[in-house]
């Protein structure tokens, strides 16, 4: 099945308020602020540096975060 196929049928099972959701977002109506934008930035940079631990599932992190 081709993506548009896909996208076709999960767009056929959105909620009315969904289907608002979605328009919203796809009218570029949101404009990040800010503080949004350099926690992206900051995000993009931290998935990039190999220096930063990552995660391939969520028993390892959670491991991790009981371990501290």
């Amino acid at each position: 099945m081709r993506t548009r196929e896909k996208a076709m049928q999960l767009f056929d099972t959105l909620t009315e308020e969904q289907l608002k959701v979605f328009i919203l977002l796809f009218q570029n109506s949101y404009t990040p602020n800010a503080e949004t934008i350099d926690a992206m930035q900051e995000a993009d940079i931290i998935a990039h540096d190999a220096s930063v631990e990552g995660y391939t599932n969520i028993t390892d992190l959670m491991e991790a975060l009981d371990a501290e």
